[in-house]
């Protein structure tokens, strides 16, 4: 009766894998990125001309940093309007998708195991 469920463990932990962000993954950016990535961590929702002035850095610099940064998928760009607003993009995930058929596999193996 293990089969099917160490079969679906796996399916889900590999799905979730490549559907989540860790936040690890931010210390294996380059210095310029993770340190923009950490300001926007500490701030929340920023935009470019806020973030530059609190890196001290030109703003030109920061939104491409922040472009990166979306584009890299550590990001979102919040509205459709400038001065963009940029937040986190952390624990997104798409909605799970079950293998077809797997209720009545699940209860073929209840039901065999049963008698």
């Amino acid at each position: 009766m293990t089969g099917i469920f160490d079969w679906l463990k796996k399916a889900i932990a590999e799905q979730e894998a490549a559907d989540s962000f860790h936040p690890a993954r931010v210390s294996e950016l380059p210095d310029p990125l993770r340190h923009v990535m950490a300001r926007v961590l500490r701030l929340g929702q920023v935009d470019a001309g806020e973030l530059a002035r609190d890196l001290s850095q030109g703003e030109a610099d920061v939104e491409d940093a922040l472009q990166s940064l979306v584009h890299l998928g550590f990001l979102k760009q919040v509205g459709y309007e400038r001065p963009y607003q940029y937040a986190a993009a952390l624990g997104l995930r798409r909605a799970r998708q079950m293998p077809a058929g797997i209720w009545q596999s699940l209860n073929q193996e209840i039901t065999s195991s049963g008698t």
